[in-house]
């Protein structure tokens, strides 16, 4: 074998383009594999991100139906409520006396610690349900219902039932006639 020996490198001459060969293969193949495993940790934190992402979004997506499945209800409740008043609204505008608001006002304000369950009109009649804690109270309102801001709103007023119950409280029922 001949060949010229660079002695200050400790290498022979010709060998010194195959190692700079091999080198550089090496290092190229590192970088490559540093830029692949980036890519590869890039993609995969995308990937990450992405996921939380939709998984965050189906999340949203389940609590905005159940808002919505409740909002139903309300929406029936809505639309209940205003079949209700639309013939409250023709039953004011179709009688004469009184209007609704201000029967509904004069029952609020001498109601005071009677519990009202149940209102009906009814073409000039009111059938009026509530219960008391007590006959004391229940006369008060009785009472009250004599007076003569009463007498103007309503021209006949029967007492139809009372009726005590368990715990001492009295369940009555009114028919209310109004003037007009």
């Amino acid at each position: 074998m001949r060949g010229e020996i660079d002695f200050l490198k400790g290498q022979r001459v010709g060998e010194a383009f195959k190692i700079k060969f091999f080198h550089s293969l090496k290092v190229g193949s590192l970088v490559l594999i540093l830029a692949y495993c980036l890519v590869v940790g890039v993609v995969f934190s995308y990937w990450l991100f992405l996921s939380r992402q939709a998984a965050n979004i189906s999340n949203q997506i389940a609590v905005k139906k159940t808002k919505i499945a409740s909002l139903k209800e309300v929406e029936s409740l809505q639309v209940v409520l205003k079949q209700r008043l639309s013939g409250l609204d023709k039953f004011s505008l179709a009688k004469k006396g009184p209007s609704f608001d201000t029967l509904l006002a004069f029952i609020g304000q001498i109601s005071g610690e009677i519990k009202v369950k149940e209102l009906k009109i009814a073409e000039g009649k009111m059938s009026f349900s509530g219960s008391s804690p007590n006959m004391a109270i229940l006369e008060k309102f009785l009472q009250d219902l004599k007076s003569d801001q009463a007498l103007t709103l309503f021209s006949k007023i029967t007492l139809s039932s009372v009726d005590r119950q368990e715990d001492g409280s009295y369940f009555f029922n009114l028919l209310l006639e109004t003037k007009g």
